[in-house]
C-alpha cells in the first residue's frame, strides 16, 4: 500500500509541476561581413552580409597576394540577410579578398578574409 502511494504521489507531483524552458538569447551578434575591414573564418563557417533587392549578385574569391580568382560564384539572393558557408581546407593561401556584386557587376562590397 505504502508503495502505491508513493508511486501515485510521485505522479501527481510530476503531473502538477510546470515545465519551465529556459531560453537564452543568442550572444553572438550576426554582423555583415562587408562592414568589417577584415575577418578570421574559419573552415565551414557561415558569413553574413545583407543585400538591398532581390537578384542575381556574385561572389568572388580573389588571392590577396597575386590577386588571382580563386573562386566566383553566382547565386540568387534575397533583400536583407544572406548567408553563405566558406570552406577552405583545399586552400594554400591564408588571406583573401572576398568581393560582392551585382548582375551588372557594381561592386556591393569588399573585404579581406583571413582564413584560420
Amino acid at each position: 500500500m505504502k508503495k502505491r502511494f508513493l508511486i501515485l504521489a510521485v505522479i501527481i507531483f510530476l503531473g502538477g509541476c510546470k515545465d519551465v524552458y529556459n531560453v537564452e538569447e543568442d550572444s553572438t551578434k550576426v554582423e555583415d561581413v562587408f562592414t568589417l575591414s577584415q575577418s578570421r573564418v574559419l573552415d565551414g563557417s557561415l558569413i553574413s552580409f545583407n543585400l538591398p533587392t532581390e537578384g542575381i549578385y556574385i561572389l568572388t574569391l580573389i588571392d590577396s597576394q597575386n590577386n588571382n580568382i580563386v573562386t566566383r560564384e553566382r547565386f540568387k539572393g534575397k533583400p536583407g540577410l544572406n548567408k553563405v558557408n566558406v570552406y577552405s581546407k583545399s586552400l594554400s593561401s591564408k588571406s583573401f579578398y572576398l568581393l560582392l556584386e551585382d548582375e551588372n557587376r557594381f561592386q556591393i562590397g569588399k573585404t579581406l578574409i583571413l582564413l584560420q
